[in-house]
């Protein structure tokens, strides 16, 4: 298994993409793109960065062990901000390290996923982060352990096995996001969005029918909707919710990629969401306090969970003998306009 110690002589000082990216005048991912041949770079630019590269001695290393330059990162949906944010916390620990990820969303689709770890034998990056598709059973993870690719798993968790997790308490999560809601005086509060075979939902759904049981309030499961969770979802999550004879005084939203799409159908139907009906999301991304109502969310931030993911990952390719980790960092419920007290 590789260690760090023969990607740089002991005692030498090491040239990062940090380095190059500063006295190129560009950032750390425009460098990124230029050593791994992607990206619509300007060749003017392209060739600097090339050039700052040798006089600093990095792209000497990069040909040498190109095949430990690249992290993959497996996620699901390329257009969710969740993503991007995660990425953020990634490159804050393998840019100064002068490893370069690439990135594959398998849509959550479990045929995808299997294609692209089957091609791992082809490209067998230095290390592997892999989001799960929904649906996915620890077994996915037989393939990428046969190949001695240091892998950790983020996000969704596969249930027991020897891996490296990272991925927010989605039980606690939504505790906190209900028992905030009948503290308002909220009674019928709905559940939105997610796949019933995906694992960081069933944790939703968890938290959300002990957290009603436990304050005395019946389960109403014509209030649970499941299915895609995009922005696109959140509005028909909205408007099949509002226009029933009975319908929800707040809506818990599997993220808040949905959510805000919920704000916007119930604004679509009239609704002001906070005042006529609160709305919760999850994840705490930074469009949901942005928005023009912002959002109440469960804060799991996804630049920290980027960021200690690769730490695992780091740990792992260094050392593939140590112990397995599973880590849930605790949530905060973030209050904002979003929510308020039951109408009368």
């Amino acid at each position: 298994m590789t260690s760090f110690s023969k990607l740089t002589p002991r005692g030498a000082q090491r040239i990062t993409v940090r380095d190059v990216a500063d006295k190129s005048g560009v950032s750390a991912s425009t460098v990124s793109l230029v050593l791994a041949k992607k990206g619509n770079i300007s060749p003017d630019t392209r060739q600097r960065v090339l050039d700052v590269a040798a006089e600093l001695g990095y792209t000497s290393r990069l040909r040498s062990d190109s095949i430990l330059a690249m992290v993959g990162i497996l996620i699901d949906d390329a257009s969710n901000p969740y993503y991007s944010e995660l990425l953020d916390g990634v490159r804050t620990v393998l840019d100064p390290l002068g490893f370069l990820p690439f990135v594959v969303a398998h849509d959550d689709d479990l045929q995808r996923q299997s294609v692209i770890l089957s091609t791992l034998d082809r490209s067998k990056p230095a290390g592997l982060l892999i989001i799960p598709a929904s649906g996915s059973s620890v077994d996915v993870l037989g393939h990428v352990s046969s190949l001695e690719v240091p892998f950790v798993v983020g996000i969704r968790h596969l249930g027991t096995g020897e891996y490296d997790y990272v991925g927010p308490s989605y039980f606690r999560g939504v505790q906190l996001a209900v028992s905030h809601l009948i503290s308002l005086g909220h009674k019928r509060i709905a559940l939105a969005g997610g796949e019933k075979h995906n694992s960081a939902y069933r944790d939703r759904y968890s938290g959300y029918v002990s957290s009603l049981q436990l304050s005395g309030l019946s389960v109403d499961e014509n209030l649970v909707l499941h299915g895609p969770a995009t922005y696109k979802e959140g509005e028909v999550y909205a408007a099949s919710l509002m226009n029933r004879s009975d319908p929800p005084s707040a809506i818990i939203a599997y993220n808040d990629f949905v959510a805000l799409g919920v704000m916007h159908g119930l604004e679509t139907l009239g609704f002001i969401p906070g005042r006529d009906v609160s709305v919760i999301g999850f994840d705490d991304v930074q469009a949901a306090a942005r928005d023009r109502i912002p959002l109440t969310t469960v804060s799991t931030p996804p630049g920290r969970l980027g960021s200690e993911l690769m730490r695992l990952l780091v740990g792992r390719m260094s050392d593939s003998g140590r112990a397995a980790v599973y880590l849930t960092p605790p949530p905060a419920l973030v209050v904002r306009k979003s929510c308020g007290p039951k109408p009368e």
